[in-house]
């Protein structure tokens, strides 16, 4: 969605050193998440990583985002609670470039019913970092036709419940703090999805798609 909030950033890192090489030497280092992706069968093409960020990237991506003006904020709260919202189109910069990675050392459970995605090139290439303050929400939505199958969520800051439904089902999945949330599939097209507003902590989305050719 591309709301009230939202700012389009443009690549403005295209040619340009973001991260140092030592710091991409240490993301390459680091070992991927320890459990395999789960499946929440209740939403076909939905899977759930706890895992995927420990605190320390965590807290390196955040610092990354802030640093190279990602956190947008307008100075209050997003229209009627909504998250402010900055939008990054192709290419996409080195931070995403290493979730991407990440995500792509899963295994093929990562994308249920869509195994070959894992090797989809480029993966991603559009990325999308919503901040939300204290009781922030979005409404349910199906994310943007203009976007391929396969959507990444990251989670940082605080948890959030995500609510997904359709034809009067409603399935609610926790997202903890560095979990990895993959929809696909039916979970992708079919099924709307929302973040509620049921907690007060600020809370950070980092959200990856494919751009449709």
């Amino acid at each position: 969605i591309l709301g009230h909030g939202a700012c389009l950033i443009r690549p403005f890192w295209f040619g340009l050193v973001w991260m140092s090489s030592s710091a991409f030497e240490w993301w390459r280092r680091h070992p991927p998440p320890s459990h395999i992706p789960d499946l929440i069968t209740s939403v076909p093409g939905l899977s759930y990583c706890a895992d995927f960020l420990s605190p320390g990237m965590q807290a390196d991506v955040l610092h990354t985002l802030s640093r190279d003006g990602l956190l947008f904020r307008r100075g209050g709260r997003g229209c009627r609670g909504e998250p402010d919202q900055a939008n990054v189109f192709p290419p996409i910069p080195p931070v995403a470039e290493a979730l991407l990675r990440r995500i792509r050392s899963l295994s093929a459970l990562a994308f249920p019913g869509q195994p070959a995605l894992r090797h989809r090139r480029p993966l991603f290439d559009a990325m999308a970092v919503n901040r939300y303050s204290g009781g922030g929400y979005t409404k349910a939505h199906v994310d943007l036709l203009q976007y391929d199958d396969g959507i990444a969520i990251v989670s940082l800051v605080a948890p959030a419940t995500l609510a997904f439904r359709m034809d009067g089902k409603c399935v609610r999945v926790r997202l903890g703090v560095g979990s990895l949330l993959m929809m696909c599939g039916s979970a992708r097209y079919e099924w709307t999805h929302e973040v509620e507003r049921v907690h007060k902590d600020e809370r950070v989305s980092v959200v990856l798609r494919k751009l449709v050719q």
